[in-house]
């Protein structure tokens, strides 16, 4: 019998429950324990953070700061020792830091490496664009969430189109069920028990918009009862969230916009809600939007990065241009006067992601991939 393939995972930080977060542990918890083991190595480490408690595998913390210091090169010395010692076949990595220092530390070692890219550069810099295309040569394959950023990687990094691969995120659907009654959350959480609920799931920062969808919600035609704002997310830019709760202020808007802040059970979060609101002014491939649309719900998503690959315009929601309020605002309206067609949109929704986007369809590209990879090295 081989033995299992063990996979180092390197990501920058585990601190707040984003989509690449939690799609790791979805990942580390589905992993076929007679083929593969695994290591978690991470930069930054929130141990109070529910979603670690889910992973069963060993997670080590190497407290890099910055990949240009002597200090990364005495913790490099640190991490080839781990691979060594736990004979390591495979690393894997997510995130920026882990491409630029783990990725040259592990073929240093003689191990393959894989990257997950989730979206088109956001947080890089000028000279992270310089240090992609210097490392380029070193991945065996790349990972990304969309066509839309397999695209971008290969004209931005230089990378050789045959090795990166559009492996889309995933969702359980038959698992992703509420825990709690949509009266029992509302009830909870101090939500109307009758208003119509648009939510937005998504890390309180610029990127994902926010801003733009409560610029939207004054727009929306009056209605009784009028529909309340859920926003659901850690509060990571100071600044923008205080934005936001000056946007929420506004008199039209008074006591009908809620930050719930993270929320764990975001399956009985979505049941309790009428429609889901996507405003990121750039998007790989939202887990959230894939989420809602498993919870059967309408979308109004902006047409960004990898957002028109899931939500089929018409059919399963509506996409509208970024940094535009008004577009949304009719989207939204329009949902709200048909219910029937708006729970319409959202049953195909759910079909769609059950036969495209399913986390065993997700996890099986993922696995032959990496079966190809080591292969391929011996």
């Amino acid at each position: 019998m081989s033995r299992a393939l063990h996979v180092f995972y390197l990501i920058d930080q585990l601190m707040a429950q984003g989509g690449t977060e939690s799609n790791l542990v979805r990942l580390l918890a589905r992993l076929p324990r007679d083929r593969y083991s695994a290591t978690v190595v991470t930069y930054e480490f929130n141990p109070s953070l529910p979603l670690l408690r889910e992973i069963s595998w060993p997670v080590e913390v190497l407290p890099l700061r910055q990949i240009y210091t002597p200090s990364a090169v005495s913790l490099g010395f640190r991490l080839a020792r781990m691979l060594r010692e736990r004979e390591a076949g495979l690393v894997h990595c997510f995130f920026e830091s882990s491409d630029l220092w783990g990725a040259p530390v592990a073929r240093l070692c003689g191990l393959p490496v894989v990257s997950s890219r989730r979206d088109m550069g956001i947080h890089r810099r000028r000279i992270h664009n310089l240090l992609y295309r210097l490392v380029s040569p070193l991945f065996s394959e790349v990972y990304a969430v969309s066509e839309e950023v397999r695209q971008w990687l290969i004209r931005q990094d230089r990378l050789p189109p045959d090795r990166v691969l559009t492996i889309p995120n995933g969702i359980d659907v038959a698992s992703f069920r509420p825990s709690e009654s949509p009266a029992s959350l509302r009830n909870r959480t101090g939500l109307p028990p009758d208003a119509p609920l648009i939510v937005s799931v998504a890390n309180l920062r610029r990127v994902k918009g926010q801003d733009v969808l409560l610029q939207a919600a004054v727009l929306l035609k009056e209605t009784q009862p009028p529909p309340h704002f859920v926003l659901a997310g850690e509060p990571l830019e100071v600044e923008f969230v205080a934005q936001l709760r000056r946007l929420a202020a506004h008199p039209k808007l008074t006591g009908r916009v809620h930050f719930m802040g993270p929320v764990k059970d975001v399956a009985s979060l979505l049941a309790a809600a009428r429609i889901f609101a996507l405003p990121s002014r750039s998007e790989g491939m939202s887990t959230a939007l894939l989420e809602a649309m498993a919870a059967g719900l309408p979308a109004v998503a902006t047409a960004a990065g990898g957002n028109p690959e899931v939500v089929q315009d018409g059919e399963t929601g509506w996409l509208v241009p970024p940094e535009d309020p008004k577009a949304m605002a009719a989207r939204l309206d329009g949902l709200l006067a048909e219910p029937e067609r708006a729970a319409a949109m959202g049953q195909r929704a759910r079909a769609l992601v059950q036969e495209r986007f399913s986390f065993d369809r997700t996890l099986s590209l993922l696995l032959e991939s990496y079966d190809r990879v080591v292969k391929a090295r011996r």
